[in-house]
C-alpha cells in the first residue's frame, strides 16, 4: 500500500474493515444455519425412528394376540394324538384365517407327533419336512403360553423375507403359526422421507437387514459401525462410510429385539446449507461495494485539504519555504492549514537563520558566499573568509553547563557582529564554529589581518556570564578569493585548515592558508588511516632510554618509549603520531601496550642480570581517565609477574590539569600497590609544585629545556638548583633530563640530583642494543657519549 495515495488507503482500509464484520455474519450465518438444520433433522430422523419402532411393535402385538387367539381356540386333544385325516374344523378356521390375512404366507398347524396341516392348502413343502426340527415349532413347545417370533428368513417359495409367529396350542397338544412376510413393513420404511442422503433400514439381532430400501434385504448390513449399533440399546453414533461423514440415530424393539436405524449424510446437509450461504455473501459483498463508493466520495471530500498541504509539502521540500495554503473547511483542516501556514513562517526564519545566535546558519552562508565567489568572479575582485573557532569550549560545556554554554555563544555572536558591522557577514556554522564573509573591497589582506586582529581583541574583555568573569580565545583561519580556492567550497575547506594550524601555533591567533597545509592535512589523514591498523599488524615497537645514578653511574632504570616503522611510509615521529592518536582515542590502547611489553622486558632484564631495575612508561590523559585504569595496571602486574615497586608511572602536567579529579584517586590506588609515580616534563607548565602535596608523587622529573640551557644561562641554572633542592626538602627524587655534556652533569652532581637522563649516556635503544649496553656498564666497558 506504500504507493497508495491517503484517499485510496482509506477506501481499502475501511473496505477491509467493512469486510470483516460481514465474512463474520456470513460465516456465523452458515453455522447458525448449518446447526439448526442439524438439528431439525436429527430430530425428524429420530422422530421417524420412533413412529417406525411403535408402528412395529404395535403390528407385531396384534399378529402375537391373533395367533394366540388362534391356538387358543385349536384344542388337538379332541381330534386324537395323530390326524389320520384333516379336521374339517382345524381346515376352515386355517382357511378363513390365511383368507382375511394376504400379508401371510402361510398358516400352520403342526402337532406333537409331526403331523401338518397348512394354508393354503396346496402349498408345497420339502420332501421329509418335519415341523418338529423347525426353530418356530421347538420355541413354541419351549415356552407354552407365549407367543415366539424367529429370526426373519427367505422363502425359498416365494424369494420372499418371512418371520414366523408361533404358539403352542391350549392343550399343548401341537403348536399354531403364521409365516409373515416383511413386505409392509418395507413399504413402511420406504415411505419415510428424511434429508438428502438420509434413510431407513431395520436389522435383526445378528445384523441382518430386515427392511431397508438401499440396503439388500436378508444380507448383514455393511459398515463397521452396525456393530457398535448392535452393542447398544439406542442412541446416536457419527461414522464414515465411503469416504463421507454420516450420523445415525437408532432404537431397540423390545418385542422382536431388531435395530431400527435412521442415517442421514452430513455433506449432504452441509450442501443444502450452502446455498443460503452464498446468498447471504452476494447480499453483503453487494452491501460492501454501495457502502465502499459512498465513502469514496465522503473520503474524497475529507481528504482534499490533505492533498492541499501535500502539493505544497513537496514545494517546500524543493527550497520554497514561502508556500502557504489556504483551506475553508471550518473544521480541523482549516486549523491544520493554519498551523502550516505559521509552520512555514518560522520554517523561513530557521531555515536559514541559527536559532540560537540569530545569526545565518550554514545554508544561508553557503547561498551568501556563492553569490560573492560569483561577483568576485565577474569583476575579477577578490573576497576573503575567516573560520573562527572558540578556544577551549568544550572544556567551558563540560565544567559549566551547556545553558552557560550556549550564553556563551550568544554573547560571543554579539561581538563578532558588533566588530563586522557592515563590513561583512558573520554566521554560525554549528558549535563553536564561525565565519565571516568579506566582500570585495574589504578583502585586501592588511584589511584582513585588521579585521581579524580587531575580532581576537574583542575577547580581551571577559564574558559576564551568570555572575562569572570568562575569558574566551580564538583561532581563526583566513582564506582569499580567488588565490586560496575558486568556489565556495574549497575556501571554507581551505579557511578551515587554516584555523587548524592556528591552534597548533597555541591558539588565540590567526593563519592564511597556504599549499602547505594540504600536505599536512593529507599526512595527517594519512596517519590516521594507517594507525587504525597498526597495532594490529604489530608494527610498533619499544625502545628504551636508561636512567643512570647521576653520583655513580649505575644504571637506576629505563624509560619505554614507543616507536613506529610503518612499512607504507617507513619510521615516523611519535612528535607526529601520538597527538594524531589521543586525537582518535588510540592512545590508551598504545600505552596499554607499550606497558605490558615493557614490563614482560623488565622481568626478562632483572633476571638475566640480577639487578631491581625500574621501568618508566608514559600514561596519557585519555588512559588515566579510564574507569579502570588502576585495575588494568595490577592485572599487566600480575601477568608479567613484575613487582608493582619496580613500575614507574610517567605523567605529565597538562595530563593532571585535564583529569585531576579522576587522577587522584586512580594514582592513590596505584600507589597503596607499591607502584612509583613521576612527575614529567616539570618546567613546561605551570610548573606548580602544589602536586607534591596532593598527589602521590615519588620522582619529579626536570624537563630537558632546564637542563640544557643551565650551562649559559644563570636564570636557568638557579631555578634548577632551587627546584632539585626543594624537591629533596619534600622527600622526593629528582630525575634531570636531556642531560647530553659533561659540563650539565657536574653540575647537577654538584647539586646533589639522584638521577640523569639523556644522549650524553644513551638515545633510546633497541631491545637488543640495550642488553648490550647494559651488560657493558656493568662491566664498567661504557663510557658517556
Amino acid at each position: 500500500m506504500r504507493s497508495l495515495s491517503v484517499r485510496n488507503k482509506l477506501i481499502v482500509s475501511v473496505s477491509f474493515i467493512l469486510c470483516i464484520p460481514c465474512i463474520l455474519i456470513g460465516w456465523i450465518s452458515y453455522q447458525t444455519s448449518y446447526k439448526q438444520l442439524n438439528e431439525h433433522t436429527m430430530e425428524s430422523i429420530q422422530r421417524d425412528v420412533q413412529l417406525l419402532n411403535a408402528n412395529v411393535e404395535r403390528n407385531v402385538e396384534l399378529w402375537e394376540r391373533d395367533v394366540a387367539f388362534l391356538a387358543q381356540t385349536i384344542h388337538l386333544e379332541k381330534v386324537g394324538k395323530t390326524m389320520t385325516a384333516e379336521d374339517p374344523i382345524i381346515r376352515e378356521l386355517i382357511d378363513r384365517h390365511q383368507a382375511l390375512h394376504p400379508e401371510l404366507n402361510t398358516t400352520t398347524v403342526a402337532t406333537e407327533d409331526g403331523m401338518l396341516m397348512t394354508a393354503p392348502k396346496d402349498m408345497s413343502l420339502e420332501p421329509g419336512y418335519d415341523p418338529r426340527q423347525q426353530l418356530w415349532y421347538q420355541a413354541a413347545m419351549a415356552n407354552p403360553g407365549r407367543t415366539t417370533i424367529t429370526p426373519p428368513r427367505v422363502s425359498k417359495a416365494l424369494n420372499r423375507l418371512v418371520v414366523q409367529i408361533a404358539a403352542a396350542t391350549s392343550d399343548r397338544q401341537g403348536v399354531v403359526g403364521v409365516g409373515l412376510l416383511l413386505d409392509e413393513l418395507t413399504r413402511s420404511v420406504n415411505q419415510i422421507n428424511i434429508a438428502r442422503g438420509g434413510f431407513v433400514y431395520i436389522v435383526d439381532r445378528d445384523g441382518i437387514v430386515v427392511a431397508s430400501t438401499i440396503e439388500p434385504i436378508a444380507e448383514r448390513a455393511k459398515g463397521e459401525h452396525i456393530q457398535r449399533i448392535l452393542q447398544q440399546n439406542e442412541g446416536t453414533i457419527s461414522f464414515q462410510r465411503d469416504g463421507t461423514n454420516k450420523e445415525a440415530v437408532f432404537q431397540t424393539n423390545e418385542l422382536t429385539g431388531w435395530k431400527i436405524v435412521g442415517e442421514v449424510d452430513r455433506q449432504e446437509l452441509i450442501a443444502s446449507v450452502r446455498p443460503i450461504f452464498n446468498t447471504t455473501l452476494v447480499v453483503l459483498l453487494i452491501a460492501i461495494f454501495l457502502t465502499a463508493c459512498l465513502i469514496s466520495l465522503i473520503i474524497r471530500t475529507i481528504t482534499l485539504p490533505l492533498k492541499e498541504l501535500a502539493v505544497a509539502s513537496e514545494r517546500v521540500s524543493g527550497g520554497n519555504f514561502n508556500e502557504h495554503v489556504t483551506i475553508t473547511s471550518n473544521d480541523e483542516f482549516q486549523k491544520l492549514g493554519e498551523a502550516y501556514n505559521h509552520m512555514m513562517d518560522s520554517l523561513s526564519q530557521f531555515a536559514f537563520y541559527d536559532p540560537l545566535t540569530m545569526l545565518p546558519n550554514r545554508r544561508q552562508f553557503t547561498a551568501s558566499l556563492e553569490q560573492a565567489v560569483g561577483k568576485a568572479a565577474a569583476h575579477k575582485g577578490k573576497m576573503a573568509i575567516i573560520f573562527i573557532d572558540v578556544d577551549n569550549f568544550k572544556r567551558i560545556n563540560d565544567t559549566l553547563g551547556h545553558s552557560v554554554g550556549d550564553m556563551l555563544l550568544q554573547k560571543f555572536a554579539y561581538r563578532l557582529q558588533y566588530v563586522i558591522g557592515s563590513h561583512g557577514v558573520a554566521a554560525r556554522l554549528g558549535g563553536d564554529e564561525f565565519v565571516v564573509l568579506l566582500q570585495q573591497q574589504q578583502a585586501q589582506t592588511e584589511y584582513v589581518e585588521l579585521i581579524a586582529s580587531l575580532l581576537r581583541d574583542s575577547c580581551v574583555r571577559p564574558l559576564e556570564l551568570q555572575h562569572q568573569s570568562i575569558h574566551v580565545n580564538m583561532s581563526m583561519g583566513i582564506a582569499v578569493y580567488p588565490d586560496h580556492g575558486k568556489n565556495g567550497e574549497e575556501l571554507l575547506k581551505h579557511a578551515d585548515m587554516a584555523m587548524y594550524k592556528a591552534k597548533e601555533l597555541g591558539k588565540n591567533n590567526y593563519q592564511f592558508f597556504d599549499c602547505d597545509m594540504i600536505e599536512v592535512v593529507t599526512r595527517k589523514s594519512l596517519i590516521e588511516q594507517l594507525l587504525r591498523t597498526a597495532l594490529d599488524k604489530n608494527e610498533f615497537a619499544v625502545h628504551y632510554q636508561p636512567q643512570m645514578a647521576a653520583a655513580t653511574g649505575d644504571i637506576r632504570g629505563f624509560e619505554a618509549l614507543v616507536r613506529w616503522d610503518s612499512p607504507e611510509r617507513g619510521p615516523i615521529s611519535p612528535v607526529e603520531f601520538i597527538p594524531i592518536a589521543e586525537e582518535m582515542g588510540l592512545i590508551a590502547y598504545i600505552d596499554q601496550w607499550v606497558m605490558l611489553q615493557a614490563c614482560r622486558k623488565n622481568v626478562e632484564f632483572q633476571k638475566r642480570f640480577g639487578r631491581p631495575y625500574l621501568m618508566s612508561v608514559n600514561i596519557s590523559a585519555l588512559q588515566l581517565k579510564q574507569r579502570y585504569f588502576a585495575e588494568n595496571v595490577e592485572a599487566i602486574l600480575k601477568e608479567t609477574q613484575m613487582k608493582p615497586e619496580h613500575l614507574e608511572i610517567e605523567i605529565t602536567e597538562s595530563v593532571l590539569i585535564e583529569s585531576l579529579e579522576s587522577s587522584v584517586a586512580a594514582l592513590w590506588k596505584l600507589e597503596s600497590l607499591g607502584v612509583k609515580i613521576a612527575l614529567d616534563d616539570f618546567g613546561t607548565g605551570y610548573s606548580s609544585l602544589s602536586y607534591l602535596k596532593v598527589l602521590p608523587i615519588h620522582t619529579l622529573k626536570i624537563d630537558k629545556s632546564f637542563v640544557q640551557g643551565m650551562t649559559s644561562a644563570s636564570a636557568e641554572k638557579a631555578i634548577t638548583e632551587s627546584i632539585i633542592d626543594l624537591v629533596h626538602k619534600l622527600g622526593h627524587g629528582v630525575v634531570a633530563e636531556g642531560v647530553e655534556t659533561e659540563e650539565q652533569l657536574a653540575l647537577l652532581k654538584t647539586w646533589n640530583c639522584d638521577f640523569v637522563q639523556g644522549y650524553f649516556f644513551s638515545k633510546p635503544v633497541a631491545e637488543d642494543q640495550l642488553i648490550n649496553l647494559i651488560s657493558d656498564t656493568n662491566n664498567g666497558l661504557v663510557a658517556p657519549n
